[in-house]
């Protein structure tokens, strides 16, 4: 599931210091978290855009990125001080290339990393951001299976699994049973009541009586509702 690192962060803050029930539950299903380029800090690069957002034309977005910024402090603040509470591990990836902006007459003047290695460092215990010669965009677009971010993310995925309780799989491979099962039972149904709203539809075509045909009117428009509902 890829989701922006502040809504992760968010999520099992308030599941934890909030009482939010669904993202509590959301948490204890959580074995692993990637962080990839993820400026935990704020980006130098942001502080700029948005200095000169008149000619580079950025979104009022880029300021919640700035370098030291309060809340995405904060956040990362909370986010450390309820880690030990997490039953996750997690894996880090920081960008080393410089990105080129070609905006019209500045051309390539302005040549930097997006997230400097300070800022996509998360300071989560036993974990080290991993280098990569790569910039902000090519860093989450392996270009093949040997790219060395694929190659550490299967590694990482596999390590993950071992800590996830044997019986916890099994019911959720038996719980993805189950609902494969309600929605091949679903689909029948569906079907059923279709051939059905075809039977209808033809009778209401070759019905002559006014009073009957007023009569499979309304059961075609019950029908439908209810097949509607049941794609629902």
């Amino acid at each position: 599931m890829l989701l922006k690192p502040s809504f992760v962060k968010t999520v099992m803050i308030s599941g934890l210091t909030k009482g939010v029930a669904r993202y509590n539950d959301l948490i204890k299903q959580v074995y692993g978290v990637v962080f990839i380029a993820t400026p935990h800090n704020g980006a130098e690069l942001a502080n700029l855009a948005k200095a000169v957002k008149f000619l580079l034309r950025t979104n009022e977005q880029v300021g919640d990125l700035t370098l030291h910024n309060a809340h995405l402090r904060s956040l990362h603040q909370q986010f450390l001080a309820r880690y030990n509470e997490f039953p996750f591990s997690v894996r880090t990836f920081e960008e080393r290339n410089p990105v080129s902006l070609d905006k019209g007459f500045f051309g390539n003047l302005i040549s930097k990393v997006v997230v400097d290695p300070a800022s996509s460092e998360p300071h989560v215990p036993n974990e080290i951001a991993i280098p990569l010669a790569e910039n902000h965009f090519s860093i989450c677009k392996p270009k093949s299976r040997d790219a060395q971010i694929h190659k550490s993310l299967i590694a990482f995925i596999q390590e993950v699994k071992k800590k996830v309780p044997q019986q916890e799989i099994t019911n959720r491979l038996e719980n993805k049973t189950q609902i494969k099962s309600e929605v091949k039972a679903m689909q029948s149904l569906i079907d059923l009541m279709q051939e059905k709203l075809v039977h209808l539809e033809k009778a209401f075509v070759l019905e002559t009586n006014a009073s009957v045909k007023f009569q499979l009117k309304n059961e075609i428009a019950e029908l439908q509702q209810e097949i509607e509902k049941k794609k629902r």
